[in-house]
């Protein structure tokens, strides 16, 4: 199959620029580190795992690639002393959170830790409704740098002081950033501030309209879950979110139904004229697209069960021990598609493996510089999917451009297809009307007369292109090509 996209830019879309956000300091670039649990899908996480998993990380390398957050989700805490600070489970973690959090600073990395907005975590432990400030000092006192706050058992009645049923989401996670404000890390800046809702496009809560003033980053799914497929998932449920928080419209998976009003009041005619996502992201604020499942396989408990072994969801010799999730692994392709998408999408970088036995391919998927430096760009321009059929669907695939700092681009050509797909990007198109006409965050655009291709998975220069020129890559199945495009001029 032979399809050639030429991607047009729609300009009746008019972006807002981003309003006045929480500036508390820190997660100027998208926050990268580990997260605990999806290698541990589980209560309870012990030192002992979380040490198994911090020599892995170490040994791979990857705290000297800016992986600086680790956080322990969930330690799952026992209860709390008389006058309401939380307790430690001393029998899983026999040397305390706060020293776990000193061998972390040791090699480079911070501490980050996990909590809910209702009594109780989505697991069933104790969390922190009604004690937000108490646990951020006690966090503070044990190191913790991130906290990530769920949304289980989330209490929106008056008498947990929720008198509007449609703020409720804001009103109780806007608690934890007074708490935040007020309680200074080990290193006496503030925490790192990541809020769950476990939200979509449609499903009645938008964190992406109020977050920038809360958080420094907002889940705009669901949880990441079973393997490549639903990574598409989100990434086909990140290009719908609207200003309103409806998947922006004329679809008919719209609950809402077409033609439903934009962040601007006015009914959009086309999903292309809805705001999207980068409309909300910025340097200290971003949408979180969920963990990175890189090396996701097994997620054993202790003794991590070595008779233990499983082709795609059919285990055996797993009597005794803890089943596997029902991850099915990513491909190194695939992986790279994930690594790809949320860099260029300025997700929140966290990996959820156990490294031990990670081959280095599949290591070098979270190791590539080229890649990790879109990330870091200080711009912090989220990129937009291009293509003439606005955010809807294309089965010839998608391309997403991003503007960085020096009038530079980053593109990835994400092919959705199950056949190569050859994908044409037109430069005169985002250089004429992308980047110098939608000034998100108020950047100064000045058009090139070329630029040198770069292609930061197979580390190469691919020559110069003029910005009256196009670019024709062929795409794999299910993969992607990544590029950048720097000015020559």
């Amino acid at each position: 199959m032979t399809i050639t996209m030429k991607v047009t830019i729609f300009l009746a879309m008019s972006l807002p620029t981003i309003v006045p956000a929480l500036d508390n300091g820190v997660a100027l670039t998208p926050p990268r580190g580990f997260s605990t649990w999806n290698a541990y899908p589980t209560t309870g996480i012990d030192e002992a795992t979380s040490v198994r998993y911090l020599d892995a990380i170490v040994s791979a390398g990857l705290p000297s690639l800016n992986y600086t957050y680790f956080i322990v989700d969930e330690p799952c805490f026992p209860g709390r002393a008389a006058n309401g600070t939380l307790l430690e489970n001393r029998t899983a973690w026999p040397n305390g959170i706060s020293a776990f959090g000193a061998r972390l600073r040791e090699h480079g990395m911070k501490l980050g830790i996990y909590t809910c907005v209702g009594p109780t975590t989505c697991g069933g432990c104790i969390a922190s409704e009604g004690h937000e400030d108490q646990d951020i000092a006690t966090f503070a006192e044990w190191g913790v740098e991130y906290i990530k706050v769920d949304s289980c058992e989330r209490n929106c009645t008056p008498a947990a002081g929720i008198h509007n049923q449609s703020t409720c989401g804001q009103e109780l996670w806007s608690r934890y950033t007074k708490a935040i404000a007020n309680h200074r890390t080990i290193t006496g800046g503030q925490m790192v501030y990541s809020i769950v809702c476990n939200c979509a496009p449609g499903r009645g809560e938008s964190p992406w309209k109020w977050g920038a003033d809360v958080a420094n980053s907002w889940r705009t799914n669901i949880d990441v879950q079973g393997g490549f497929g639903f990574l598409d998932n989100i990434v086909f449920c990140q290009r719908r979110m609207s200003g309103n928080g409806s998947w922006c419209p004329n679809d008919p998976k719209d609950p809402n139904g077409p033609g439903f009003p934009c962040a601007d009041g006015q009914t959009c005619a086309e999903n292309d004229k809805c705001p999207g996502p980068e409309a909300f992201s910025g340097p200290g604020h971003w949408n979180d697209m969920d963990m990175l499942i890189v090396g996701t396989e097994m997620n054993l408990k202790p003794p991590f069960c070595s008779n233990c072994t499983c082709v795609g969801k059919n285990c055996t010799g797993c009597d005794g021990c803890r089943r596997p999730s029902h991850w099915i692994p990513l491909t190194v392709p695939q992986a790279k598609v994930q690594v790809s998408l949320w860099t260029i999408l300025k997700s929140p970088l966290l990996a959820s493996a156990d490294f031990t036995n990670t081959s280095d391919d599949m290591l070098d998927t979270l190791r590539n510089r080229e890649v990790l430096a879109v990330s870091d760009d200080p711009l912090g321009r989220e990129a937009r999917r291009l293509g003439d059929s606005g955010y809807h669907d294309s089965s010839t695939g998608e391309i997403y451009v991003g503007l960085m700092e020096g009038n530079s681009h980053a593109v990835v050509f994400y092919n959705r297809n199950g056949n190569p797909t050859p994908m044409t990007l037109v430069l005169s198109d985002i250089v004429n009307d992308y980047t110098c006409a939608e000034k998100i965050n108020g950047e100064t655009c000045i058009p090139a007369t070329s630029y040198a291709v770069r292609d930061l998975w197979q580390h190469t220069d691919n020559g110069t292109v003029p910005a009256s020129g196009q670019i024709n890559i062929t795409v794999p199945p299910s993969e992607v090509v990544m590029i950048t495009l720097r000015p020559t001029s």
